[in-house]
């Protein structure tokens, strides 16, 4: 048996590989560590999440208005030919109406009005680094050359659409061999051997899942300690 078989059912996707990297406000390497083995089951769901899904087919529809040379489809789980442990589930692909083939993928995100500003000029790949790798990622795990991000800005409390754009991110093969690299690192050296990565930030997921582990624990904010300590404590 193959040491990956091991290993809880989760993987390496395209909400994931951002915190790897660092570049996510959700999560951090820690916490990804806690859910590929099993310690973190994710994030409860709220309001917002509900929103997005019940506005994700009426953006999918507002893309397809606009693009009529594309055929826009639901896809099922990516997985890397070499390795079964990097995958990606994209909301959906774009078949070219012309020739039939799979040309580009589309992401589709909904967001809070008043981040709008967190968002450069449309048509661009100006948008939020986590959403810039993940597009990246499904891009280059499908192999196209292109993949489209459709946000819907709502106002608050409500599932009312205020502003529609759309975002385009050219994939890029470098960026795409970097992202990999270090995925399998990640895997390799701690999801394997079960050796957490060092806790760099305060990451919702970690301190989420730490608090209910130790409910009796400090509701302090993480401490740095002083070099007498860390001293000490070698």
């Amino acid at each position: 048996m193959k040491d990956s078989e091991n290993i809880h059912i989760n993987r390496i996707g395209g909400s994931t590989i951002a915190e790897i990297l660092g570049y996510s406000p959700w999560g951090s390497p820690h916490s990804v560590y806690l859910k590929m083995i099993g310690e973190y089951q994710g994030t409860p769901s709220n309001s917002a999440m509900d929103r997005g899904v019940a506005l994700e087919p009426v953006v999918a529809t507002m893309f397809g208005g606009n693009h009529p040379e594309f055929v826009v489809e639901n896809y099922g789980l990516i997985q890397h030919p070499e390795y079964e442990f990097l995958t990606g589930s994209p909301d959906r692909v774009l078949i070219d109406k012309e020739t039939g083939e799979l040309a580009a993928g589309l992401e589709i995100k909904t967001a809070n009005i008043i981040t709008s500003n967190e968002w450069g000029e449309e048509d661009t790949d100006q948008i939020p680094y986590h959403y810039l790798f993940q597009c990246m990622w499904y891009a280059g795990l499908l192999g196209v050359p292109r993949w489209y991000l459709a946000v819907a800005f709502f106002l608050s409390e409500s599932r009312r659409v205020k502003q529609y754009r759309e975002y385009v991110v050219e994939f890029d093969q470098t960026l795409f061999d970097v992202m990999l690299s270090r995925a399998v690192e990640f895997w390799n050296q701690h999801v394997v051997p079960r050796n957490p990565p060092e806790i760099t930030v305060a990451d919702p997921a970690s301190v989420s899942y730490y608090k209910r582990r130790y409910p009796s624990h400090s509701n302090q904010m993480w401490l740095v300690p002083s070099e007498e300590v860390e001293k000490e404590a070698c």
